[in-house]
């Protein structure tokens, strides 16, 4: 097919031919790849065409979307509200994560939709009919990985007209820590993952910093921190000195190889009832070392 570009590599795993975007003209959507003889739903599709029948006209919309990630499970689908007809592809990075894209045609173009996946980690995505009328009206999204700092989060959209709406997180929390130490990790490390539209996310930090009206982790601060937490700098450094039921604590981690910054702060903190507890907190500016 002389509209086609690239190889059409392996054999033909997925084709259809309808109006997606109804707009008088067929596409054809066509998918190249290695069957899986095992298993048919797990076959991987390397070569991904979109064409579209325009009087007889062949032309191509789009080719091999979603570059980087291996691609498979192709089916034409339906959006709650929505008239047209999309193009489901369901995505993996090769490794513990799983996920999908939905295509919509816009013109001459094949665009993303609706996307949830990640290129590394580990975690499921999957699309939803929870009424089960035969058009997909939300998705889940599970993560439990280093970019959440191995809390288990699972996150459920729904979707308006297309459209994503985070509707609520669940968060599996350990208990509340003993040590100060942990203490102030879990408070860093829940604060910087900015979840919503989680009861228990805002109970726990509520519970670990009772002076909300101190200073906050936002910014630059937020964004080096996390990444701290996550090993991308120095390890961070604890100094903490106990005094009875009061406790101070100094952080420090050091950014950079050649020309190093240090990056700090102070803590206060009181143990009561509820155990070790963030009563005040301070960022220090940066230090060149």
């Amino acid at each position: 097919m002389d509209a086609v570009h690239g190889d059409m590599r392996g054999e033909l795993l997925f084709s259809a031919k309808q109006d997606l975007d109804l707009d008088g003209n067929d596409e054809i959507v066509l998918g190249y790849g290695e069957l899986d003889k095992a298993d048919p739903q797990y076959s991987i599709v390397s070569e991904l065409h979109v064409l579209r029948d325009r009087d007889g006209q062949i032309e191509e919309l789009t080719h091999d979307l979603e570059g980087g990630y291996q691609k498979l499970g192709f089916r034409l689908i339906r959006l709650q509200d929505l008239p047209q007809t999309f193009i489901y592809c369901g995505l993996t990075n090769g490794g513990g994560m799983s996920g999908f894209a939905v295509l919509e045609i816009s013109g001459d173009q094949v665009v993303r939709k609706v996307y949830s996946a990640a290129a590394t980690g580990q975690g499921e995505d999957y699309i939803s009919d929870n009424d089960r009328d035969g058009q997909y009206d939300g998705y889940k999204q599970y993560r439990n990985d280093y970019s959440t700092f191995y809390y288990s989060l699972d996150r459920t959209y729904i979707l308006e007209k297309g459209e994503a709406v985070l509707r609520a997180t669940k968060v599996v929390i350990p208990e509340y820590p003993q040590e100060i130490q942990d203490v102030i990790l879990q408070y860093l490390s829940l604060s910087v993952l900015k979840i919503e539209q989680s009861p228990e996310t805002e109970e726990r930090l509520a519970r670990l910093r009772i002076d909300n009206a101190g200073a906050k982790i936002n910014g630059e601060d937020l964004a080096g921190w996390r990444e701290a937490l996550e090993g991308y700098h120095s390890e961070i450094q604890f100094d903490i000195k106990q005094d009875g039921l009061e406790a101070e604590a100094s952080l420090t981690y050091t950014e950079g190889d050649k020309q190093k910054k240090e990056h700090a702060m102070h803590l206060h903190l009181v143990k009561t009832d509820a155990g070790w507890q963030i009563e005040e907190l301070e960022t220090i500016p940066d230090r060149v070392l």
